[in-house]
């Protein structure tokens, strides 16, 4: 089989839509498929290539130029939600509609996607869960010896993510007597955000640390205890995974996405906030709990990672979804929906 794997325009290297794809072109690779990664303002360059398949990312930005190739050449398309696609402000766009009613498989991490597409088309579509994997790696071992908590905050600079909120719980965390220092890690790409977040902690131990290379990310998170997921709008977060792969807690804002990623999750190495009850009498008790158990919620955080979302659960799936879209043909029944 060979499958060209469409990426969302590449408007800054440290977007967790990339990391997914080039998660999922190593892991075919390794299973003996031929894959081609090209980005969405790219994929025209392939016009004379032949594929058995072609998988768009993100259905608003590699979705169009994904629809595009299959309709010329009569290929299969897949559409995997890159979450943004179908929650928040910018979701369920008219191209966005328009490529999830002609795909001929649309994927993602959850089964309530599935309802939530087909509630904003007005029509079921072809439905497949690909659970996010990755490689589980070496059992995590941190120090059990009091110290402060190291923070994470690891995610892009911009309004979606929110790393301000972030900040504040760090800050009433230390009010409330916690004694927590958060690193904040990322591109910055929304610039306007920089000054803002720079003044916000003049005065603060918390610190903006900027971009790390790819290859130094393993050791960031090994480094730290807890990672805070601030997101008003979320997919399958790649950093989630990443955080309980190195045996981090995990603090998420209670969004789509991240609820249905921490549902499934202990609740020692998992709890979701809501902006108006920070720091209330649950969620101290948590952070507490966190901090006396760092060993043995490391290890249940490993192992969560090693037996729900293990990267060959991830490729698995995605091959059955493939090979699912593959026997359909090229939009065999046409686009669904009004």
């Amino acid at each position: 089989m060979r499958v060209l794997i469409i990426e969302p325009r590449l408007e800054h290297r440290g977007r967790g839509n990339l990391t997914t794809t080039r998660r999922w072109a190593e892991g075919l690779t390794a299973r003996g498929i031929d894959v081609v990664t090209a980005a969405s303002q790219n994929a025209e360059e392939l016009e004379g290539q032949s594929f058995d398949l072609v998988h768009a990312h993100h259905a608003g930005r590699s979705g169009p130029a994904g629809l595009r190739l299959a309709r010329r050449h009569r290929m299969p398309l897949v559409v995997s939600s890159g979450g943004t696609d179908i929650r928040g402000p910018r979701a369920f766009t008219p191209e966005v509609k328009d490529v999830l009613r002609h795909a001929d498989l649309v994927i993602s991490p959850f089964n309530s996607d599935a309802e939530c597409i087909a509630g904003a088309l007005g029509a079921p579509i072809p439905f497949a869960v690909v659970p996010r994997g990755i490689p589980a790696g070496a059992a995590p071992t941190p120090p059990e010896d009091p110290r402060a908590d190291r923070w994470l905050f690891s995610g892009g600079l911009r309004d979606v993510k929110d790393p301000l909120l972030a900040v504040r719980i760090a800050e009433a965390a230390r009010r409330a007597g916690f004694d927590v220092a958060l690193d904040l890690y990322g591109p910055a790409i929304d610039e306007s955000l920089l000054p803002v977040l720079e003044n916000t902690l003049a005065s603060s131990p918390d610190r903006y640390r900027g971009e790390a290379p790819p290859d130094t990310m393993s050791d960031i998170y090994e480094s730290h205890d807890l990672l805070i997921n601030s997101s008003l709008s979320e997919g399958a977060s790649n950093s989630i995974l990443e955080a309980w792969r190195s045996g981090l807690v995990v603090l998420a804002r209670r969004v789509p996405g991240n609820i249905e990623m921490l549902s499934g999750a202990p609740s020692e190495i998992a709890f979701l906030f809501d902006e108006g009850n920070l720091l209330d009498p649950p969620m101290r008790a948590w952070l507490a709990a966190a901090a006396r158990n760092r060993r043995a919620n490391a290890r249940r955080a490993w192992e969560h990672v090693r037996t729900h979302h293990s990267e060959k659960l991830e490729i698995d799936a995605l091959l059955t979804g493939y090979r699912r879209a593959t026997s359909r043909g090229r939009s065999e029944s046409g686009p669904r929906g009004a």
